[in-house]
């Protein structure tokens, strides 16, 4: 009985873990930010041919205002070359920086 109530829990925190990468990976991906940073790199790295996502699991920190925000999160190409991706929300304004991580 107590493997069972451990391995629904288990099953539950899983599913929890899931959505919430999911969420927060969609609210990157609706963001200004995002279709800012895949232009910087497309600009500083070239390579614009392959597409750009964020990857499961991955760390990210977003939080965004009206007039000031902060987004720390890493975008991967399909070949798997991946850019860290900066960017501080000052007066309304996205300001980033992306670093190559290979």
């Amino acid at each position: 009985m107590l493997l069972k109530k451990i391995g629904i829990t288990l099953i539950v925190l899983a599913c929890v873990v899931v959505l919430a990468s999911f969420a927060g990976r969609k609210m990157i991906e609706s963001s200004p930010v995002y279709q800012a940073a895949i232009a910087e790199i497309d600009n500083k790295f070239g390579n614009s041919s392959s597409k750009l996502m964020i990857p499961m699991f991955r760390t990210f920190k977003f939080s965004e205002g009206t007039y000031s925000g902060r987004a720390n999160f890493i975008l991967c190409r399909s070949q798997g070359a991946c850019y860290q991706i900066n960017a501080e929300k000052n007066n309304g304004q996205w300001a980033l920086t992306a670093h190559d991580e290979s």
